[in-house]
């Protein structure tokens, strides 16, 4: 390679990270403004998933990409299930084990629902989804959040990390954290999800309990930007 052709291509180099920098620090310095630079939003391979609960129902977002380490096997992936009707969950660990357990939950909750001639609350769903995923934890990789509205208990959010258990809270995350009704206390629970750690703080200092509808689903959108692009 001739020496001005290296030069060139050094200089590209330099340019180029000048530009990714400055626009890092640009949105540092703007709290929450979308979207983010190019060079961002091509290199990050990062996924999430979230839902939110508010007074009269759910907000339940997630990325649409598939990762295998740091290659991104699927982008058009939709990490959003129906289960039962006002019931979704989001989906995170192994694509195969989750759509399988999603399927099954499926149509168990439509076989409840005959059954006892009434649609199965959120809770039912979650009790449902625990069971499979506990009873087959070391077989299967999934981390599950279930979220739904019924007449009981109104927009309920509950999280399942690898391995079952099932907690219940206004908002859950696919990462290994969890934030109680209060917001107080953190549980040690993991939904995987390879999201940065940027998105806890963002949660736990932006969430507010009188939030409705469009607050909620701003949230929801500025955190699974934060979650897949930090």
């Amino acid at each position: 390679m001739s020496p001005t052709l290296a030069f060139s291509y050094i200089f590209r180099l330099l340019s180029y990270l000048s530009t990714y920098r400055t626009e890092e620090q640009r949105w540092h310095n703007t709290p929450h403004t979308l979207p983010l630079s190019l060079p961002r939003l091509l290199t990050s391979n990062q996924t999430s998933i979230m839902a939110v609960a508010f007074q009269g129902g759910v907000v339940v977002g997630a990325d649409s990409r598939t990762t295998m380490g740091s290659y991104i096997a699927n982008r058009v992936t939709d990490k959003l299930t129906y289960l039962h009707e006002r019931i979704y969950c989001c989906r995170s660990g192994s694509a195969a084990d989750t759509q399988a357990i999603a399927d099954v939950a499926h149509s168990q909750l439509a076989m409840y629902s005959m059954q006892h001639e009434q649609r199965p609350n959120v809770e039912v769903a979650a009790t449902l989804l625990e069971g499979l995923c506990y009873s087959n934890k070391d077989r299967l990789s999934a981390g599950i959040i279930v979220a739904g509205w019924d007449k009981e208990n109104g927009g309920t959010v509950y999280n399942i990390p690898l391995g079952g258990g099932m907690f219940k809270g206004p908002w859950a995350i696919g990462s290994p954290h969890f934030t109680s009704p209060t917001g107080s206390v953190r549980f040690a629970s993991r939904t995987p999800g390879s999201g940065s750690t940027y998105i806890y703080g963002y949660c736990d200092a932006t969430y507010r309990e009188d939030w409705g509808r469009d607050e909620t689903v701003e949230f929801v959108r500025n955190g699974e930007f934060l979650g897949a692009f930090f």
